[in-house]
């Protein structure tokens, strides 16, 4: 999973391709064994004796480890105890044990499934047969395990195996940006509106002001104030001058 989204350069969102590109394929091979187990009973088998008992069985290949076994079920049965190699007791409690062995090929070095199988399993009935995985459990720490019985020579190597093929699936290292979406597009779409909308608005309020204002300067510089014009009074006419009497003429004597 990458830790960060990269930028979309076509103005796509940033989100990574959906679908990641498959990256390696892995063979699992498993097979399953039942193991018996006396002196100890099912309910004495907890989460402690149970890794022992992984634990136990894996130190019989370098190909195994406690991950690579898990135990599908423990059953109590009844079943006579070896006191010594000659002698046998009275029925004593014991447990038959089935668990499963899962281990992927590629991590190992063998050339095929088969090969793998053949190996791993060998080296695990000599583990169990020699007693090697006996003193395992007895010295694993645990109470309960501290006395118990492994029956080598009812131990029945398994015969079969299963080979599953998974693949493993990881995301590119550069996704690409996904294409937007219309949802995405609308919203974009209708954000863009909104700003013009609210542009064109304040230029109309704007502009209405100004035209307003304008008026009003010119009407105020063409109607004088009243008091003003009560200061102004018309000028007197000049009197017009007396027309000169008419003469008479004289006549000479």
């Amino acid at each position: 999973v990458p830790t960060s989204q990269p930028k979309g350069t076509d103005g796509g969102s940033s989100e990574p391709t959906p679908h990641p590109t498959p990256d390696t394929t892995q063979t699992v091979v498993t097979w399953a064994t039942t193991l018996s187990v006396s002196g100890v009973s099912a309910a004495d088998f907890g989460d402690e004796e149970q890794e022992s008992f992984k634990e136990s069985i894996a130190a019989a290949s370098d190909d195994l480890t406690a991950d690579s076994i898990t135990i599908t079920s423990i059953t109590d049965v009844s079943r006579r105890r070896r006191l010594s190699s000659l002698i046998r007791a009275l029925l004593s409690s014991g447990v038959d044990i089935e668990y499963e062995t899962k281990v992927i090929l590629e991590e190992t070095t063998y050339a095929d499934a088969t090969a793998l199988f053949s190996a791993v399993t060998e080296e695990t009935e000599t583990h169990i047969t020699t007693g090697d995985f006996e003193t395992a459990l007895q010295t694993s720490g645990s109470t309960a395990l501290s006395e118990v019985d492994v029956e080598e020579e009812s131990f029945v190597p398994p015969t079969t195996y299963e080979v599953v093929v998974v693949k493993t699936m990881t995301p590119s290292v550069s996704p690409t940006a996904a294409p937007p979406s219309d949802k995405k597009a609308a919203e974009e779409e209708d954000s863009t509106g909104m700003i013009i909308g609210i542009i064109l608005g304040v230029l109309f309020v704007a502009g209405g002001a100004g035209a307003a204002w304008y008026i009003k300067q010119q009407k105020g510089a063409s109607v004088a104030p009243a008091n003003v014009l009560a200061q102004i009074k018309p000028e007197a006419s000049a009197p017009e001058a007396p027309a000169p009497p008419e003469s008479t003429p004289v006549k000479a004597s």
